[in-house]
């Protein structure tokens, strides 16, 4: 239930609930100074409470000119404009946001103009896909990606209770693309600031996609990452050492003091951690300069240390091991070359040398 509250002088309503494992707040003005007028504006403010919680916009009779409760209509225009207006105040190249703004008119084609950001379902989803059937595949899976993007950028601004499940069409796949053991301290070394440096090692050692390091809970033994901030809309668990941990809070600590001081966006200091990674990559001469090849390393490491898909599955946070199996397409014999320090340590604790992974594939579940 709703609690009342004074600020000053004025009384206001403060809604707290939980959803997909985030703390939430929103709070209401009552626009009284009067504590009786108060609990009668109260009245309102439980009634509507369900509502609000699940991401519907309410105007109350003291905050609007009609006199009445009204339910605000939050539709894909006004959010494809408020978005549009988000993009630019993160400085996205003016291309990059053709292409999103492009795939959300395809939704609002389907849709509608007015049809409200919250209603949005996978079915709407699917009806888009066979929408844009005469499109190549990989074009399609671009503007799935852009409006998934959408939808995070909603419900990160409450303004969607949930995202919906957007599936994308399998494509060929080729092999990820994984930093070695000397790629990654080549790009290491000429990195000076220390705090970036921990933060690869924690990416490259974790598994960690760039933003679940700030869009999640700390726990004592790691990290929770809530569903709707996962890319299988499954809550995920990460388990992490101290010094991992301790990695993770001065993250946090410094993308907070630059949206403190006003230095940058919280999308820009976020984003700054890949920025330098593939700068520096370009720098050393490598061709391969994705910051998210971090995880794949993480993927390719793991798949050498265990052997076993399933365990290697479970770590990345995969919804399926279909997804994982690609790892499993490396000879191993190649990643020993690729990590030779990780090699001699199972060659230390008695581990045979596996040839493929056509030998070595441990089809028992951990």
């Amino acid at each position: 239930m709703a609690s009342l509250r004074q600020r000053g002088n004025v009384w206001e309503a403060r809604i707290r609930w939980r959803a997909d494992g985030v703390q939430k707040e929103r709070r209401i003005p009552l626009n009284t100074t009067k504590e009786n007028v108060a609990d009668i504006r109260m009245v309102d403010i439980n009634k509507y409470e369900p509502a609000i919680k699940r991401g519907k916009e309410i105007s109350f009779p003291w905050n609007n000119d009609e006199g009445e409760v009204q339910i605000v209509n939050y539709n894909l225009e006004s959010a494809k404009l408020d978005w549009h207006k988000s993009l630019i105040t993160n400085r996205m190249a003016s291309g990059s946001i053709d292409i999103y703004l492009h795939a959300i008119d395809n939704l609002i084609d389907v849709c509608g103009a007015r049809y409200q950001v919250n209603d949005v379902k996978y079915q709407n989803i699917e009806t888009l896909k066979s929408y844009l059937s005469h499109l190549a595949d990989a074009t399609l899976n671009m503007r799935l990606r852009a409006i998934n993007t959408f939808f995070v950028w909603l419900y990160d601004n409450e303004k969607v209770s949930r995202i919906p499940k957007i599936k994308k069409l399998p494509i060929g796949r080729k092999l990820p693309c994984y930093y070695s053991a000397e790629e990654f301290d080549l790009v290491q070394s000429h990195i000076d600031n220390e705090l970036y440096r921990r933060a690869y090692i924690l990416y490259r050692g974790s598994g960690l996609r760039l933003f679940e390091v700030f869009k999640s809970t700390i726990t004592n033994t790691g990290l929770i990452i809530p569903s709707g901030r996962t890319k299988n809309s499954y809550e995920r668990s990460i388990e992490l050492n101290e010094e991992q941990m301790t990695t993770v809070r001065d993250m946090r600590a410094w993308v907070k003091y630059k949206i403190d001081n006003k230095v940058a966006t919280e999308l820009c200091a976020v984003k700054h951690f890949s920025r330098v990674w593939s700068n520096t990559c370009k720098e050393v001469g490598l061709k391969k300069r994705k910051f998210h090849n971090l995880r794949h390393t993480f993927g390719v490491m793991e798949w050498l240390r265990t052997g076993d898909i399933y365990l290697v599955c479970k770590k990345m946070g995969h919804s399926s091991v279909t997804t994982t199996e690609i790892y499993t397409k490396f000879e191993l014999s190649e990643l020993r070359k690729d990590f030779p320090i990780e090699a001699c340590r199972l060659d230390g604790e008695g581990q045979v040398l596996r040839g493929s992974h056509e030998s070595s594939y441990n089809y028992g579940k951990a």
